[in-house]
Protein backbone atom coordinates (compact mmCIF):
# COMPACT_ATOMS: atom_id res chain seq x y z
CA UNK A 1 0.00 0.00 0.00
CA UNK A 2 1.02 3.59 -0.59
CA UNK A 3 -1.33 4.78 2.17
CA UNK A 4 -2.39 2.74 5.19
CA UNK A 5 -5.31 4.13 7.20
CA UNK A 6 -5.87 3.11 10.84
CA UNK A 7 -8.42 3.80 13.53
CA UNK A 8 -7.56 5.98 16.54
CA UNK A 9 -8.58 6.86 20.08
CA UNK A 10 -10.05 10.27 20.87
CA UNK A 11 -9.17 11.01 24.46
CA UNK A 12 -10.46 13.74 26.75
CA UNK A 13 -10.52 14.29 30.48
CA UNK A 14 -13.91 12.57 30.70
CA UNK A 15 -13.53 9.50 28.47
CA UNK A 16 -11.73 7.64 25.68
CA UNK A 17 -13.60 6.97 22.45
CA UNK A 18 -12.60 4.47 19.76
CA UNK A 19 -12.92 6.14 16.32
CA UNK A 20 -13.47 3.88 13.33
CA UNK A 21 -11.84 5.18 10.16
CA UNK A 22 -12.85 2.53 7.63
CA UNK A 23 -13.28 4.13 4.20
CA UNK A 24 -16.34 3.35 2.09
CA UNK A 25 -13.97 1.96 -0.55
CA UNK A 26 -10.20 1.66 -0.85
CA UNK A 27 -9.88 3.93 -3.87
CA UNK A 28 -8.50 7.49 -3.81
CA UNK A 29 -11.79 9.23 -4.74
CA UNK A 30 -13.76 7.45 -2.02
CA UNK A 31 -11.15 8.27 0.63
CA UNK A 32 -10.96 11.89 -0.57
CA UNK A 33 -14.72 12.21 -0.25
CA UNK A 34 -14.55 10.59 3.18
CA UNK A 35 -12.08 13.22 4.40
CA UNK A 36 -14.84 15.81 4.02
CA UNK A 37 -17.47 13.70 5.75
CA UNK A 38 -16.46 10.98 8.21
CA UNK A 39 -12.70 10.37 7.99
CA UNK A 40 -10.14 12.39 9.95
CA UNK A 41 -7.97 14.56 7.72
CA UNK A 42 -4.81 14.26 9.77
CA UNK A 43 -1.67 12.29 8.95
CA UNK A 44 -1.19 10.80 12.40
CA UNK A 45 -3.51 7.86 11.72
CA UNK A 46 -1.96 7.11 8.35
CA UNK A 47 1.28 5.61 7.12
CA UNK A 48 2.36 6.91 3.72
CA UNK A 49 5.12 5.55 1.54
CA UNK A 50 7.81 8.23 1.39
CA UNK A 51 8.25 7.61 -2.33
CA UNK A 52 4.77 9.09 -2.92
CA UNK A 53 5.91 12.49 -1.67
CA UNK A 54 8.84 12.44 -4.07
CA UNK A 55 7.05 10.89 -7.03
CA UNK A 56 4.09 13.31 -6.93
CA UNK A 57 6.03 16.37 -5.66
CA UNK A 58 3.89 16.72 -2.55
CA UNK A 59 4.90 18.94 0.33
CA UNK A 60 3.33 21.01 3.07
CA UNK A 61 2.07 24.46 2.10
CA UNK A 62 4.42 27.17 3.39
CA UNK A 63 3.05 29.24 6.28
CA UNK A 64 -0.12 27.14 6.64
CA UNK A 65 -0.74 25.75 10.12
CA UNK A 66 -4.47 25.05 9.88
CA UNK A 67 -5.57 21.76 8.24
CA UNK A 68 -2.12 21.39 6.69
CA UNK A 69 -2.39 17.59 7.06
CA UNK A 70 -5.71 17.58 5.20
CA UNK A 71 -4.13 19.49 2.33
CA UNK A 72 -1.31 16.93 2.03
CA UNK A 73 -3.82 14.06 2.03
CA UNK A 74 -5.86 15.78 -0.67
CA UNK A 75 -2.78 16.15 -2.87
CA UNK A 76 -1.90 12.46 -2.39
CA UNK A 77 -5.42 11.24 -3.12
CA UNK A 78 -5.51 13.02 -6.45
CA UNK A 79 -3.07 10.37 -7.71
CA UNK A 80 -3.64 6.64 -8.35
CA UNK A 81 -2.21 5.41 -5.05
CA UNK A 82 -2.89 2.02 -3.45
CA UNK A 83 -4.80 2.31 -0.17
CA UNK A 84 -5.23 -0.19 2.66
CA UNK A 85 -7.13 -0.09 5.93
CA UNK A 86 -6.09 -1.70 9.22
CA UNK A 87 -8.96 -1.93 11.75
CA UNK A 88 -6.79 -1.19 14.77
CA UNK A 89 -6.05 1.98 16.71
CA UNK A 90 -2.49 2.97 17.54
CA UNK A 91 -2.80 6.70 18.16
CA UNK A 92 -4.41 8.62 21.02
CA UNK A 93 -5.64 12.04 19.90
CA UNK A 94 -5.73 13.87 23.22
CA UNK A 95 -8.26 16.69 23.17
CA UNK A 96 -7.43 19.97 24.89
CA UNK A 97 -9.07 19.89 28.30
CA UNK A 98 -9.23 23.68 28.59
CA UNK A 99 -12.86 24.58 27.73
CA UNK A 100 -11.81 28.12 26.81
CA UNK A 101 -9.60 26.91 23.97
CA UNK A 102 -11.78 24.26 22.33
CA UNK A 103 -12.81 25.12 18.76
CA UNK A 104 -12.14 28.82 19.21
CA UNK A 105 -10.77 31.35 16.78
CA UNK A 106 -8.39 33.46 18.82
CA UNK A 107 -7.07 36.07 16.43
CA UNK A 108 -7.07 37.57 12.98
CA UNK A 109 -4.12 35.27 12.21
CA UNK A 110 -6.42 32.28 12.79
CA UNK A 111 -8.91 33.76 10.34
CA UNK A 112 -6.12 34.41 7.81
CA UNK A 113 -5.11 30.74 8.07
CA UNK A 114 -8.64 29.64 7.23
CA UNK A 115 -8.79 32.07 4.30
CA UNK A 116 -5.47 30.72 3.03
CA UNK A 117 -6.77 27.14 3.20
CA UNK A 118 -9.83 28.10 1.14
CA UNK A 119 -7.64 29.80 -1.48
CA UNK A 120 -5.38 26.73 -1.74
CA UNK A 121 -8.39 24.44 -2.12
CA UNK A 122 -9.71 26.65 -4.92
CA UNK A 123 -6.45 26.01 -6.81
CA UNK A 124 -6.76 22.25 -6.34
CA UNK A 125 -10.49 21.71 -6.88
CA UNK A 126 -11.19 23.42 -10.17
CA UNK A 127 -13.81 21.12 -11.72
CA UNK A 128 -17.52 21.77 -11.03
CA UNK A 129 -17.87 18.29 -9.47
CA UNK A 130 -15.28 19.19 -6.84
CA UNK A 131 -16.74 22.53 -5.74
CA UNK A 132 -18.63 20.73 -2.96
CA UNK A 133 -15.31 20.19 -1.14
CA UNK A 134 -14.60 23.92 -1.15
CA UNK A 135 -18.13 24.70 0.01
CA UNK A 136 -17.91 22.14 2.83
CA UNK A 137 -14.64 23.66 4.08
CA UNK A 138 -15.99 27.18 3.68
CA UNK A 139 -19.02 26.33 5.81
CA UNK A 140 -16.81 25.02 8.61
CA UNK A 141 -14.57 28.09 8.40
CA UNK A 142 -17.56 30.43 8.40
CA UNK A 143 -18.87 28.79 11.55
CA UNK A 144 -15.51 29.29 13.27
CA UNK A 145 -15.18 32.86 12.09
CA UNK A 146 -18.77 33.80 12.95
CA UNK A 147 -18.25 32.47 16.48
CA UNK A 148 -15.00 34.40 16.93
CA UNK A 149 -16.63 37.78 17.47
CA UNK A 150 -13.41 39.58 16.54
CA UNK A 151 -14.35 41.02 13.15
CA UNK A 152 -16.09 44.28 12.49
CA UNK A 153 -19.29 44.18 10.44
CA UNK A 154 -17.42 45.56 7.42
CA UNK A 155 -14.64 42.96 7.72
CA UNK A 156 -17.17 40.13 7.89
CA UNK A 157 -19.10 41.51 4.93
CA UNK A 158 -15.96 41.85 2.80
CA UNK A 159 -14.82 38.36 3.74
CA UNK A 160 -18.08 36.61 2.82
CA UNK A 161 -20.04 38.90 0.52
CA UNK A 162 -19.65 36.40 -2.33
CA UNK A 163 -18.88 33.01 -0.77
CA UNK A 164 -21.33 33.54 2.07
CA UNK A 165 -24.27 33.01 -0.27
CA UNK A 166 -23.70 29.27 -0.48
CA UNK A 167 -23.64 29.06 3.30
CA UNK A 168 -27.00 30.61 3.96
CA UNK A 169 -28.57 28.90 0.94
CA UNK A 170 -27.12 25.37 1.18
CA UNK A 171 -25.35 24.82 4.49
CA UNK A 172 -26.53 21.92 6.62
CA UNK A 173 -26.96 24.08 9.71
CA UNK A 174 -30.01 25.36 11.56
CA UNK A 175 -32.21 27.86 9.77
CA UNK A 176 -31.51 30.33 12.57
CA UNK A 177 -27.77 30.17 11.87
CA UNK A 178 -28.41 30.59 8.14
CA UNK A 179 -30.53 33.69 8.77
CA UNK A 180 -27.90 35.16 11.11
CA UNK A 181 -25.12 34.62 8.56
CA UNK A 182 -27.32 36.08 5.81
CA UNK A 183 -27.86 39.24 7.89
CA UNK A 184 -24.17 39.34 8.85
CA UNK A 185 -23.17 39.18 5.17
CA UNK A 186 -25.38 42.22 4.55
CA UNK A 187 -23.18 44.26 6.89
CA UNK A 188 -24.76 43.63 10.30
CA UNK A 189 -22.32 41.13 11.76
CA UNK A 190 -21.89 42.86 15.13
CA UNK A 191 -25.67 42.90 15.63
CA UNK A 192 -26.17 39.25 14.64
CA UNK A 193 -23.21 38.13 16.74
CA UNK A 194 -24.66 39.88 19.81
CA UNK A 195 -27.99 38.13 19.16
CA UNK A 196 -26.25 34.79 18.66
CA UNK A 197 -24.33 34.81 21.94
Amino acid sequence: ADMLICDYFSESKQHIQYCNQKPVALIPQAVLDGLFHHLHGSLWNKLIRSDCYKRFHICFAPDLNYCEDLLVNIQLLRHPIRISYLPEAFYHNVQDINPNSLSKVHSLQDIDQRKKLIELLKKIFISPDEQCYIQHTLHICMGFIFNSGILSSKEFQLLFEYDGRSFYQKAKVSWIMRILVFIACKGYYRLTYSLYI
